[in-house]
C-alpha cells in the first residue's frame, strides 16, 4: 500500500492559496497566461518602470512605487489588460479612478503593501475580475460595497491585515467566490449570514484569529466547502451541529484553540478525510466522536490532555492512514484499540507516560510503515510485540528505559530503513539483534550504557549508511577495532568516542586503529607502550616524531591470557594523531538524530492543507 502523504483534497486546494500568492495559477481555474511577446512589442506608453513584456499583463511587482498617478493606467494601449501586477511597493492609498478603464482585468495584485483603506468605488469597473489580492496589507475596516461589483471574483485574499469585523454585505455579491483566506487578522465574532451567500465556496481559512464561537447557521450555504481552518482562535466548543451541512467538507483544521468538546452531538461529515484537533484542551473523547466520519485518513490529536481513549473509539475509522496521538497523558492504551484500524500507515504515541505496552497492541497493524513510540518512560518491550509489522520503515524508540532488548525483537522487521535507540540504558546489543535487518540505513543508538558493540551484531547489516555510537562508555580495545574496520570498509558515516582506557577517553574510537591486536585467546589483548602513551596524551598535534622510551608491558587492563605487546613508533603513532586533530569533516555533524521518524504535524500537514 503506497502511503499518501497528505489527502488529494488538501492538496488540491490549499496548495492553490500559495500559489496565488507567488503569481501563479491553477491553470484547470484561471485564463493561462499568454506567451511573452518580442521586446519590439513593447509599447512606449508602458507604465514608467513596469514590464509589460507579456501580452494583455502588465507587471509593476517590487518597483517601490509609494503612490500611483490616477492617470497611470488611463492609455488606450494598456486598457486590454488582463493580468496587473502592483504588490511589494509599499503603496499606502489608491485613487479611486485608478482602475476605472481597465474593465477587461482579470487578476490584480495590491497584496504586500501598506494600504490602511480602499474607496468603496475601487473596484467598480472591474466585473471580470477573477483574483484579488490584498493579503499583508494595514486595512482594519472595509465598505461594505466594497466587493458588491465583483461578481465573477473566484479567489480573494485578506490575510494579514487589522480586521476586526465584517458587514452581512461584505461579501453577499459574491456568488461565485471559490476560495476566500480572512487569517491572522483580529475577528472576535462573525455574523451567522456572513457567508450566506458563498454557495460555491472551497476553501476559507479563518486561522489566527480571535474567535471564541462560531454561531449556529454560520455555514448553512457553504454545502460546497472542502477545506476549513479555524485554527489558532480561542474556540472553547465547536458545536457539531454548525458544521452539519458540510457533507463535502474533507479537511477540518482546528488546532490550537481551546476546545475540550464538540457539544451535545458528535461530528458526522462523511467526506472528511483529514481532521486537526491538535493543541486543544480534550482530556477526553466521546467513544462514538469519530464514529461517523466514515472517510477519514489523517486524525491528529497530538498536544492535548487526553489520560485514555474509550474502547472502540477507533473502530469505525477503517481508511485511517495516519494517526497522532503524541503529547497527551496516556498511561495505557485498550488492549483491542487499533484492532480495526488495519490500514494504519503511520502511529504517533510519543510523549506519554505509557511504561508497559501490551505484547499484541500493534497486531493488526499490518501495513504499519512509520511508529513512533519515543519519550514513554518504556522499561521494556515484549518479545512479541512488533512481530506482525513485517512492513515497517521507520522506528523510534528515542528517551524510554530499556535496558535489553530481546534476541529476536526485529526478527520481523525486514524492511526497516532507520532505528532510533538513542537516550536509553541498554547495556549491550546481542550478536544475533539485528540479522534480519539487511534494509537498515541508519541506526541510532547515542546516549546508552553501551561498553562495546560485537562486529557480529554490525556485520548483517549490509546497507547501514549512519551508525550513532556517541556518548557511550565505550571501552576502546581489541574488542571494538573490528567493528570499527567495518564501518571504514563499509564506507558508514560514524560517531562514537571512547570513555575507556583514560588515555583514550573522550577521543574518537578511530584512535583504534592504531592498536595491534595479536588474538591468542578469545580476547584481544591490548598493550601500550611509553612511546604510545605519549602520543595519544599530546595535545598539540605535531609531525615531528617523539623519540620513543623503553617500551613496558605493563596493560591498561590486563588479563591472564596476555602476551604481546605492541611497539609502534612514535613518530608514526604521531602523524597519525596530527591527522586526526586536523580533520575538516566533523563526524558528529552527520549523525544527527533521525528526522525521517519526525512525523508531527509540519511534514505531513502544513505544506499542503492549511495556508496560515
Amino acid at each position: 500500500m503506497v502511503v499518501p502523504r497528505v489527502s488529494d483534497c488538501c492538496h488540491r486546494y490549499f496548495h492553490q492559496v500559495r500559489i496565488l500568492t507567488t503569481m501563479e495559477f491553477p491553470s484547470s481555474l484561471l485564463v493561462i497566461m499568454l506567451v511573452a511577446s518580442t521586446s519590439a512589442q513593447r509599447t512606449a506608453l508602458c507604465p514608467f518602470s513596469c514590464d509589460c513584456s507579456i501580452t494583455n499583463t502588465v507587471n509593476c511587482s517590487n518597483k517601490e512605487l509609494r503612490t500611483l498617478d490616477p492617470s497611470l493606467f488611463s492609455g488606450t494601449t494598456v486598457r486590454d489588460m488582463t493580468h496587473l501586477y502592483l504588490d511589494g511597493n509599499g503603496l499606502f492609498g489608491l485613487s479611486k479612478d485608478l482602475f476605472g478603464f481597465l474593465g477587461k482585468l482579470r487578476i490584480l495584485h495590491l497584496h504586500n503593501n501598506i494600504l490602511t483603506e480602499v474607496h468603496m468605488d475601487m473596484f467598480s469597473g472591474q466585473n471580470n475580475l477573477e483574483v484579488l489580492t490584498l493579503h499583508n496589507n494595514a486595512l482594519s475596516a472595509l465598505h461594505p460595497l466594497l466587493f458588491s461589483k465583483l461578481l465573477n471574483l473566484k479567489y480573494l485574499t485578506l490575510h494579514r491585515n487589522h480586521l476586526v469585523a465584517f458587514s452581512n454585505e461584505t461579501f453577499s455579491q459574491l456568488k461565485n467566490l471559490e476560495m476566500l483566506d480572512l487569517s491572522v487578522n483580529y475577528l472576535k465574532t462573525l455574523h451567522e449570514d456572513v457567508f450566506r451567500s458563498q454557495i460555491k465556496l472551497v476553501a476559507l481559512n479563518i486561522s489566527s484569529n480571535m474567535l471564541s464561537t462560531i454561531p449556529d447557521g454560520t455555514f448553512d450555504s457553504t454545502a460546497s466547502l472542502k477545506n476549513l481552518s479555524l485554527s489558532h482562535n480561542s474556540l472553547e466548543v465547536l458545536n457539531a451541529s454548525v458544521l452539519t451541512h458540510l457533507q463535502n467538507l474533507e479537511c477540518l483544521v482546528l488546532n490550537n484553540n481551546n476546545m475540550s468538546s464538540f457539544g451535545n452531538t458528535n461530528l458526522q461529515l462523511n467526506s472528511l478525510k483529514l481532521l486537526d484537533l491538535s493543541s486543544n484542551r480534550f482530556h477526553s473523547l466521546d467513544v462514538d466522536v469519530f464514529a461517523k466520519l466514515p472517510n477519514l485518513e489523517i486524525l491528529l490529536l497530538q498536544n492535548n490532555d487526553l489520560e485514555t481513549v474509550g474502547v472502540g473509539i477507533f473502530d469505525s475509522l477503517i481508511n485511517l492512514v495516519c494517526l497522532q496521538l503524541n503529547q497527551n497523558r496516556l498511561k495505557n492504551f485498550p488492549d483491542s484499540v487499533f484492532m480495526r484500524t488495519e490500514n494504519l500507515a503511520i502511529l504517533s504515541v510519543s510523549n506519554n507516560p505509557l511504561r508497559v505496552l501490551q505484547d499484541d497492541i500493534f497486531k493488526k497493524l499490518t501495513n504499519l510503515e512509520r511508529l513512533d513510540i519515543s519519550y514513554c518512560e518504556v522499561t521494556e518491550l515484549k518479545p512479541n510485540i512488533l512481530k506482525n509489522l513485517s512492513k515497517l520503515k521507520f522506528l523510534d524508540l528515542d528517551k524510554n528505559s530499556l535496558t535489553a532488548l530481546h534476541d529476536k525483537i526485529f526478527n520481523s522487521l525486514t524492511e526497516l530503513k532507520e532505528l532510533t535507540l538513542t537516550n536509553n540504558n541498554l547495556k549491550s546489543l546481542s550478536n544475533g539483534l539485528f540479522t534480519s535487518q539487511r534494509n537498515l540505513n541508519k541506526l541510532l543508538v547515542r546516549n546508552n550504557s553501551l561498553t562495546t558493540v560485537a562486529l557480529a551484531t554490525i556485520k548483517p547489516l549490509m546497507n547501514l549508511k549512519e551508525l550513532d555510537l556517541s556518548d557511550n562508555p565505550l571501552m576502546c580495545d581489541c574488542n571494538l577495532k573490528d567493528t570499527l574496520s567495518l564501518t571504514i570498509s563499509r564506507h558508514i558515516v560514524y560517531n562514537a568516542t571512547c570513555d575507556s582506557p583514560d588515555v583514550l577517553r573522550g577521543k574518537s574510537w578511530e584512535f583504534i586503529q592504531l592498536l595491534s591486536c595479536e588474538r591468542t585467546t578469545k580476547m584481544s589483548t591490548v598493550l601500550l607502550t611509553k612511546a604510545t602513551t605519549t602520543a595519544i596524551t599530546s595535545t598539540a598535534p605535531t609531525t615531528t616524531a617523539i623519540t620513543p622510551t623503553a617500551p613496558t608491558t605493563t596493560a591498561f587492563t590486563p588479563t591472564a591470557a596476555t602476551t604481546t605487546a605492541i611497539t609502534p613508533t612514535a613518530a608514526a603513532m604521531s602523524e597519525h594523531l596530527t591527522a586526526m586533530e586536523n580533520r575538516t569533516d566533523n563526524i558528529a555533524s552527520y549523525c544527527r538524530p533521525s528526522v525521517a521518524m519526525t512525523i508531527m504535524y509540519p511534514v505531513l500537514v502544513t505544506a499542503y492543507c492549511i495556508f496560515d
